[in-house]
């Protein structure tokens, strides 16, 4: 079984932040921000005058897999429970950084465009981006067998 991406990582939240931002602004993004809120933390930036927002799931700091040790046998102290919740917030910003850096080396080059490939994280003005309008959309499609039964090129020949 191999571990998570990032397992380990000393690299801070901060860092992973800062680096997101940095790739971003070198790629024209700009008004950069990210907020968390209960279990969920986002980046939000502008391209192109278009507002993006991704966001990543945090885990729960109760759940037990900071609270007990990892055989589940023993409680661990409030000290080690919150080294390890801190851990695994900081293994998923990293997570949050690969997705991005893939996102725009696709973008670099050429493979798809900026627009194309952030589409579903682009806000909306009522707040929701595309993905959130489009994910109950696209799960009644599947449910009312709405989808194509085969996959072909838009205008392409079947």
């Amino acid at each position: 079984m191999s571990s998570k991406y990032a397992s380990g990582t000393t690299v801070s939240v901060y860092a992973s932040m800062e680096e997101i931002q940095r790739l971003l602004r070198a790629r024209g993004c700009n008004e950069f921000g990210s907020m968390t809120t209960g279990n969920t933390a986002a980046v939000v930036f502008r391209y192109d005058c278009i507002p993006y927002r991704m966001q990543l799931n945090l885990p729960d700091p109760t759940d037990e897999a900071f609270t007990l040790t990892p055989s589940r046998k023993w409680a661990r102290s409030d000290k080690e429970a919150n080294e390890a919740y801190e851990a695994e917030v900081r293994r998923r910003w990293r997570a949050m950084l690969l997705v991005l850096k893939a996102k725009l080396v696709a973008v670099d080059e050429g493979v798809v465009t900026f627009e194309d490939e952030f589409l579903a994280y682009a806000v909306l003005g009522d707040g929701h981006t595309v993905g959130e309008h489009a994910a109950p959309m696209l799960a009644q499609a599947k449910q009312s067998g709405m989808l194509p039964l085969r996959l072909a090129l838009p205008g392409g020949s079947e």
